[in-house]
């Protein structure tokens, strides 16, 4: 899942939560009824994502058999892992209509997800690769999404192939969901638990399940919660779905970035930047919690980063399994890794398996890990987490337009320029609302808020020099914060600097692809269809 708007925090607070744990039996008599053996192979196939193996063996059952009940639930199962909600909503309801079909709760929470996610996805547009392998699914809203979220689509599936060694079978399916609301529909979590813990995508069904960034304040790095949600489709296949939260999200986190390795020229992505890194206040969380003694035990996470109480304890929790995985694979190589999910695969307990490809007990490594946390020095004081904020009801408030929240300003001094440099700002008296700017600014040069409307007045005013060395500053502490990215691209324009000003406004759309500023400035640095795909965009957005 996935770290967005704690800006650069906690991305999406991307999840897999387990195949079963919406489909599990929870009244005694039905967990303790056997079931015949064609049926729990089929069962055991679809939980584990090989769907081909569930496919073949339902054709292969006998025709008293395949009309039976639990026959008929596992086919609209398979159908609703392959994304027909239509006959999997008709197979399902007909599995609980038929005699003798057993009172599963399970089943009855298939059919409606099933009916849901066909009430939610079934008007949307689809756009889809060449090949037909990649298939992204969109409101009108978003359409502009799709040809970015297909190119990051292939992109991270070539790495994740060559990194991993394996690849899921086709087709992969992205759905885009409009708000927090229609995720929370389709998925095992509330609207409640979305907002508070910051879940914006999860990986669930065989599918890629992520919110628009056009339902949050500040966007956020949607191109890697794509990244993200896949790795957790690659690592279900990879372990037949029995890989435990924290080595999913862990390896999902670590390898969140790796699709920019294998990115195409026309996202003119940074590719030097495909590492795994930690920004400043997730750094800041982890080494504070590491030298405190208040780690969170990797057993928490269980069945989801998506239920811890608070955007902290999932940022913490993020940050822990990641460079848990990453110090993991530095010492012993993507092959190490592949050889944990092999054994997993196999049924060896996670941390068991680590510990054999390691030549080293799981509590010896997990202490090293400990230590090097209380080593490290002691992060940036001023750095901090920008909280993640939903629009209610799809709509800017009066106090965000410009895409920020005054709420998220620290000091009440700075907030009231602010307040007042925004109020100049929407009526047109420009020059008035740069010198409050200029007074918010002076008081606090750390907060991102301020910094970035200070740039944005400076750029009006023919200076983008000091706008470029304010959000060259801001962005070394944040630099996933998408209004600063998208002054500096503007102003590395004015100054002649086209291939820095590409890199900062392909950078500001991989988080707010709806902002027409970025996509302006990127259409005076590049040429071709790239330059002309967003002149368009820039002239429809900035309507």
């Amino acid at each position: 899942m996935t770290r967005a708007p704690r800006l650069c925090l906690v991305l999406v607070l991307c999840t897999l939560l387990s195949a079963t744990l919406c489909f599990r039996p929870v009244d005694r008599a039905a967990a303790e009824r056997p079931v015949a053996a064609p049926y729990a192979a089929i069962q055991e196939a679809i939980d584990s994502l090989d769907l081909n193996d569930a496919e073949q063996r339902l054709a292969a059952l006998d025709a008293t058999t395949s009309g039976k009940p639990h026959a008929l639930y596992l086919r609209g199962l398979l159908s609703f892992y392959r994304g027909d909600y239509v006959g999997a909503e008709r197979d399902l309801s007909q599995a609980m209509q038929g005699a003798g079909a057993p009172a599963h709760p399970r089943w009855q929470h298939a059919q409606e997800m099933a009916a849901s996610a066909q009430r939610l996805v079934g008007p949307m547009q689809v756009e889809q690769s060449g090949g037909g392998r990649y298939r992204v699914h969109f409101t009108a809203a978003d359409a502009l999404l799709a040809p970015y979220a297909l190119q990051v689509l292939e992109a991270a599936d070539a790495a994740l192939t060559d990194l991993l060694g394996v690849r899921v079978p086709g087709p992969l399916r992205l759905e885009i969901y409009p708000s927090a609301a229609s995720l929370a529909r389709v998925s095992p979590l509330t609207e409640s638990q979305i907002e508070t813990s910051g879940t914006i995508a999860l990986c669930k069904w065989n599918r890629l399940m992520v919110t628009t960034p056009r339902a949050l304040v500040r966007g956020y790095p949607w191109a890697e919660t794509i990244a993200h949600e896949l790795t957790h489709l690659v690592v279900s296949f990879k372990t037949r779905e029995r890989a435990p939260v924290w080595i999913q999200e862990g390896t999902a986190k670590f390898l969140e970035r790796s699709w920019r390795a294998r990115a195409g020229t026309s996202l003119g992505v940074d590719t030097a930047g495909a590492s795994f890194r930690l920004d400043a206040s997730n750094d800041a969380l982890l080494t504070k919690a590491a030298k405190e003694d208040k780690l969170l035990p990797f057993e928490r996470l269980h069945p989801s980063i998506a239920m811890l109480p608070s955007q902290d304890d999932a940022a913490l929790a993020f940050a822990q399994v990641s460079t848990f995985m990453e110090r993991f694979v530095s010492v012993y190589g993507a092959q190490g890794l592949r050889d944990v999910f092999a054994r997993v695969a196999s049924g060896e307990d996670a941390r068991a398996a680590i510990a054999a490809v390691a030549k080293k007990e799981f509590s010896v490594l997990e202490r090293e890990w400990r230590a090097a946390l209380r080593a490290k020095p002691t992060p940036k004081t001023h750095v901090r987490s920008l909280g993640m904020r939903f629009r209610k009801g799809g709509e800017r408030s009066d106090d965000d337009k410009n895409g920020d929240d005054l709420r998220d300003v620290t000091l009440e001094s700075t907030r009231r320029f602010l307040r007042l440099g925004d109020m100049l700002w929407s009526r047109g008296r420009t020059g008035a609302a740069a010198t409050e700017y200029a007074k918010a600014h002076a008081i606090d040069r750390h907060d991102p808020i301020v910094a970035s409307r200070y740039g944005r007045a400076a750029l009006l005013a023919g200076d983008p020099n000091a706008a470029r060395d304010a959000m060259t500053a801001l962005l070394s502490d944040y630099p996933e914060h998408a209004p600063a990215l998208s002054v500096l691209a503007s102003a590395l324009v004015k100054l002649g600097d086209l291939r820095g000003a590409q890199r900062a406004a392909t950078d500001a759309i991989l988080l707010n692809p709806f902002d027409p500023q970025p996509h302006c400035a990127l259409s005076e640095s590049v040429t071709g269809p790239t330059r002309e795909r967003e002149q368009k965009l820039c002239r429809s957005l900035g309507n």
